[in-house]
């Protein structure tokens, strides 16, 4: 049973929400949660969660791109380790250096 899981968990579908839409417009969860054809989700979709404070620019889209605080951290539980993932403040600029120390 799946119920509860992916968009239909609102934590997670915060994190899964395409840049190309808010989440926090109850609009946008029940397009999405319905298939409407305005809210499409596909492989060309970029979730917020990669994005540093899940911010997309859409002038440049590439800045903050594999910034986001989440996935940072994940990248240094695994590998690093977990103790230098705990050491991640959301407003710390991440730098390959960064990760590494």
């Amino acid at each position: 049973d799946k119920t509860g899981h992916g968009f239909y968990n609102n934590a997670t579908a915060k994190l899964l929400c395409p840049v190309d839409f808010d989440w926090a417009n109850t609009a946008t969860q029940e397009g999405i949660r319905n298939y409407e054809p305005n809210f499409q989700v596909t492989a060309h979709s970029w979730p917020s969660f990669l994005y540093k404070d899940n911010k997309y620019d859409q002038e440049d889209p590439t800045k903050g791109l594999f910034k986001g605080d989440f996935l940072v951290r994940a990248f240094k539980h695994i590998l690093t380790s977990s103790s230098s993932a705990a050491e991640t403040r959301p407003n710390e600029e991440s730098t390959l250096e960064s990760l590494y120390k």
